[in-house]
């Protein structure tokens, strides 16, 4: 698996597209059913990408960081 560069936009897209999912899945509840494991925010996110990386299962390149998912709703919405 080849490390490619990814931008800010990326992990927008990868948190809205977890949002979405959720709000399929759960509907209304998706915020609490998600509150209910632990996932407050986009930081948690960030967590559960970064464990994936630990695990071998997703790849970074060294310009990534889990700190690049904190408050990504927010800096969307300004």
């Amino acid at each position: 698996m080849k490390p490619y560069s990814r931008t800010p936009r990326d992990r927008q897209e990868l948190c809205e597209a977890v949002r979405c999912y959720a709000l399929e899945q759960y509907g209304y509840m998706a915020k609490t059913v998600l509150n209910s494991w632990g996932i407050h925010g986009t930081s948690d996110f960030g967590e559960i990408v970064f464990n994936l990386i630990r695990a071998g299962q997703m790849r970074k390149t060294p310009a990534d960081a889990r700190v690049d998912f904190d408050n990504v709703f927010d800096s969307i919405r300004r």
